[in-house]
């Protein structure tokens, strides 16, 4: 470490909490990644090949998850490394989240912000239900690429899995009738 202390070739550390302490790396003589997070490649390593990093303080190729399910996808990583396979490498992960903020339903999928040439967005809000939901669309209006839903996320399972696939109703009836999916 950068104060001098050697670990022994065998050391494995770990840090489990709420708030990643990402702050560390540097008197430890890691990199952190631009936004947040120790700098990891995709064997979930920083620099220094006797340390790793998962979870919310791992930044994998520079990015950041900060969900739990690319957490454990990091750790079967980096355990399929030290039981022996050097080529187990971090798949990337699903981002889609299912989540209850402040007592409100809320979820997102696939690509949320549209960011896909072309994409398109329906939008249907219901101010006096308090409910949001909106569906991303290919160019052909007619393929799923992603959404959010607020308020009522009771039609993620069903959405999802029309992830990258043809709609089954017109993009207002699925948002409409998203709790009946």
């Amino acid at each position: 470490l950068s104060d001098g202390t050697e670990l022994p070739a065998s050391a494995v550390v770990f840090a489990a909490g709420v708030r990643p302490r990402d702050e560390l790396a540097e008197p430890a003589g890691l990199e952190r990644a631009a936004r947040g997070g120790f700098l990891v490649d995709e064997r979930c390593r920083t620099a220094d090949e006797r340390v790793w990093a998962v979870g919310e303080c791992a930044a994998v190729l520079g990015r950041c998850y900060g969900l739990a399910a690319p957490g454990y996808r990091m750790a079967e990583t980096v355990a399929g490394q030290l039981l022996g396979s050097p080529s187990a490498v971090f798949p990337g992960a699903d981002m889609s989240a299912k989540l209850k903020l402040l007592g409100v339903d809320v979820a997102g999928f696939g690509d949320v912000h549209a960011r896909t040439e072309g994409a398109m967005e329906f939008v249907r809000e219901d101010r006096a239900a308090g409910t949001y939901g909106k569906l991303v669309l290919a160019p052909d209006g007619r393929t799923l690429l992603g959404g959010v839903l607020a308020g009522d996320a009771g039609g993620y399972g069903a959405l999802r899995t029309l992830l990258g696939r043809e709609l089954t109703a017109p993009p207002e009836l699925l948002l409409a009738g998203a709790r009946t999916l």
